[in-house]
């Protein structure tokens, strides 16, 4: 039985979302895992798409007040290895490999130090999220400090795990091409997404442990 004009249509057009979806996912990656509120999981999984209300990089809100390497989009590279509060969804995050290889990324250690004319020399801590220092720390190393991807250890973790930073304009104007998916437990994360992000192998500048020294 021949299938009516319209049928067809419909059929190739689905053909063709499915297989550009397709093609559009097979060049995203993992790039890392979100604890969030249920409010923000309805949100990404909407459109699969994640945001960020750039008000938080200057609101001191309970759950973005430890904003331990500056304000922005926070992943860890463990499935929903960040502690989830009563509620929380766990997400995994993808973004364009191509985009995402060619970003800016740096290793932001615990604190550096500068050594003046004199030889005296000073501490600039780090981990406190203070913007003005990773700043500094950033043109000491040669990068811009704007649009790049922040990495480090997590400060008072038991276990060596890592979080990365997106800045929030990076994430609102989708220059990474990101993509995200929540679900209501950590178990059902893991039945779609149970990689452990390689962030070492990346090419990230600096190092998570060394605390250089520069001199002034």
């Amino acid at each position: 039985m021949l299938l009516s004009r319209s049928i067809c249509s419909g059929l190739l057009a689905l053909s063709f979302h499915f297989s550009t979806a397709q093609g559009q996912d097979d060049k995203r990656i993992i790039i890392g895992y979100r604890t969030v509120s249920e409010e923000e999981a309805f949100d990404i999984n909407a459109k699969n798409k994640p945001m960020r209300d750039e008000g938080f990089d200057f609101a001191n809100r309970v759950r973005e007040s430890d904003q331990q390497i500056g304000p922005g989009y926070y992943l860890v590279n463990h499935p929903a290895g960040w502690p989830a509060e009563k509620g929380d969804w766990h997400c995994v995050i993808k973004a364009n490999k191509n985009e995402f290889d060619e970003a800016l990324k740096v290793w932001i250690p615990e604190y550096f130090e500068t050594i003046d004319w004199v030889g005296k020399v000073k501490r600039v801590d780090l981990w406190t999220g203070d913007m003005e220092n990773i700043a500094d720390y950033m043109l000491l190393v040669g990068l811009p400090a704007r649009l790049e991807l922040r990495f480090s250890r997590i400060k008072g973790a038991e276990t060596a795990m890592l979080q990365m930073v997106i800045p929030s304009k990076v994430v609102n104007k989708n220059h990474l091409d990101l993509w995200g998916q929540c679900w209501s437990t950590a178990a059902e994360l893991k039945q779609h997404a149970n990689q452990i992000v390689n962030w070492e192998q990346w090419a990230i500048a600096g190092d998570p442990m060394v605390a250089e020294r520069f001199q002034l």
